[in-house]
C-alpha cells in the first residue's frame, strides 16, 4: 500500500462523515436523500465491534441496511491467533503467534488499537460474559506468577476503560466517542448452534436509538472461523477462513452496499484507526476498508493466497506484511517479562499550588495507567501526558503487550491552596 495512504491524519474524519459511494465500493442500493439523512457529528464517530456466532442472522439483516462484504476471510483458525490480529492489525506470523495455544511478546511499537484510540480521547470498553477472555489479548497474556492476584495481567494494560459484563459506553463522560467491543454469548456462539447472539445484537441497537446514537455509530458484525471436525485433513481451504463480515452506519453507508473485494481481518484496524482520525502506522500491512482513503479495487495479487500460504507452512506471506517487525524470540527475550516500576515527578509531598505531575516509565513501548481514586475499584485512567494534580493519592502502573504489568507505585499528596483562586 502506498505509504502516503497509510499515513491518516485528523482530516480523515471528515472525508468518512461524508462517506461516498466511490470509496464503500459497488452499491446495489441508491444512495439515500440526503435531508433525510442525519447530521454529521462533529468529532469522530463511536464504533461497536460485534462478535457474534457463525449463524447469527441479524449479521444479515444489518449487512441489509450498510454493506456486506462477499470476500471476507480471518487470517487464521485459531481463536487466540486471530484476535492478536483483530487487536493489533498485525500478522500472527509476524508476532510469533501463529501456533495453537502460543503465546508471544512483540515488539514495542505494536500495540493495542484499542490504546491508541483511548490515547485520542475515545472511551474503549470489552464487554464479555466470558470471565476467561483477555479481551482479544489471549495471545499476550503471560503465565500465572506466584503470589499473583488470581486476575494479574488478564487483559493488556491501558487497552480498555471497562472490561466485563457490565462494561458499557453508558458509563462514559457523554463528550466521548466510544470503541465498545461486544464478544456476543448468545446460543450458538462459537459452536455453530442457536442464534449466534441474535438477541443481544437486537437489545444493543434498541440502546443505540434510545439513547440517539445510532447515526453516529459504525457498527461492525462479523464472526470468527467455526472449523467442523476434519479428519485426516492437512492443510486448510478458503471456505475454512471465510467469515461473514457485515457494516452498518445509517446516513454515511447506503442500504443493501455489496463489495466483493477480498478483505481479512488484518484491515479492521487501520480501518478503525482511520475513522478514528488516528495515524496508521507503516508496519501495519492491513488496508482501509472505508471513506475516500479506501481501495476502490481489490490490491494487486492476491492476498488471500499469501495469507493461506502463511498458514500452511508456517511462514510469513511474501512481501513481508510484518512491515519489517520481526517476531521477538522468547527464549532470547527470557519469556515474558515484568514492565519496569515507573516514577512520577513530585513523588508525593505537600504543596501549596497544584503540582503538575509526570510519569514515566523505563520499559520501552510501555504503556502507563494511573487513578486518583481513595478506594477500590479504582478506575484507571490512561496516562497521556503531565496534568495538574489537586488529590489526596495518586497510584500508578505501567505494562506492555506480553508483559508482566508492573507493581503498583502509590504516592500521596497534601495540596492546600484557595479553591476560589483557580
Amino acid at each position: 500500500m502506498d505509504v502516503a495512504m497509510k499515513k491518516m491524519t485528523g482530516g480523515v474524519v471528515v472525508a468518512l462523515a461524508a462517506l461516498t459511494l466511490a470509496g464503500c465500493g459497488g452499491p446495489t442500493g441508491a444512495s439515500p436523500d440526503p435531508r433525510s439523512s442525519p447530521a454529521v457529528p462533529s468529532g469522530p464517530p463511536n464504533v461497536l465491534w460485534m462478535i457474534a456466532g457463525p449463524r447469527a442472522s441479524a449479521i444479515d439483516a444489518l449487512a441489509a441496511e450498510g454493506v456486506r462484504f462477499t470476500q471476507a476471510f480471518a487470517v487464521t483458525p485459531h481463536r487466540g491467533a486471530g484476535r492478536s490480529a483483530i487487536l493489533t492489525g498485525m500478522y500472527p506470523t509476524a508476532l510469533g503467534a501463529h501456533q495453537p495455544g502460543a503465546t508471544a511478546v512483540p515488539p514495542p511499537n505494536v500495540r493495542s488499537v484499542a490504546e491508541a484510540l483511548r490515547a485520542a480521547g475515545y472511551f474503549t470498553t470489552f464487554t464479555s460474559d466470558d470471565p476467561e477472555t483477555a479481551a482479544l489479548g489471549d495471545v499476550f497474556r503471560p503465565p500465572p506468577r506466584d503470589a499473583a492476584p488470581p486476575d494479574a495481567d488478564r487483559v493488556p494494560l491501558g487497552s480498555w476503560d471497562q472490561v466485563g459484563a457490565e462494561a458499557h459506553w453508558r458509563n462514559r463522560d457523554r463528550r466521548q466517542p466510544f470503541f465498545a467491543v461486544l464478544h456476543l454469548s448468545g446460543p450458538g456462539t462459537g459452536d455453530g448452534v442457536g442464534d449466534g447472539g441474535d438477541g443481544q445484537i437486537a437489545r444493543i441497537l434498541e440502546e443505540l436509538d434510545a439513547d440517539g446514537l445510532a447515526g453516529d455509530t459504525a457498527i461492525f458484525a462479523f464472526a470468527e472461523p467455526n472449523l467442523p471436525a476434519r479428519t485426516g485433513a492437512r492443510t486448510l481451504t478458503e471456505a475454512d477462513l471465510q467469515v461473514p463480515l457485515a457494516v452498518r452506519w445509517p446516513g454515511r453507508i447506503p442500504p443493501g452496499t455489496v463489495r466483493d473485494d477480498p478483505v481479512t481481518t488484518v484491515d479492521f484496524a487501520p480501518t478503525l484507526l482511520a475513522l478514528g482520525g488516528v495515524p496508521v502506522l507503516d508496519h501495519l500491512p492491513g488496508r482501509i476498508l472505508l471513506g475516500d482513503s479506501g481501495a476502490e479495487a481489490p490490491p494487486p495479487g492476491d492476498p488471500l493466497a499469501e495469507v493461506r500460504r502463511a498458514i500452511e507452512n508456517g511462514m510469513a506471506p511474501a512481501g513481508d506484511p510484518s512491515g519489517g517487525v520481526p517476531p521477538v524470540d522468547q527464549t532470547a527475550a527470557g519469556g515474558h517479562p515484568t514492565a519496569a516500576r515507573p516514577e512520577s515527578y513530585p513523588r508525593g509531598g505537600i504543596f501549596h499550588v497544584a503540582p503538575r505531575i509526570s510519569i514515566t516509565c523505563p520499559t520501552e513501548g510501555a504503556v502507563i495507567e494511573y487513578t486518583t481514586d481513595s478506594f477500590e475499584p479504582f478506575r484507571w485512567k490512561l496516562y497521556v501526558r503531565p496534568f495538574r494534580f489537586v488529590d489526596w493519592h495518586l497510584r500508578f502502573r505501567c505494562g506492555r503487550l506480553g508483559y508482566h504489568d508492573s507493581e503498583v507505585v502509590k504516592y500521596d499528596f497534601d495540596v492546600e491552596y484557595n479553591w476560589w483562586d483557580y
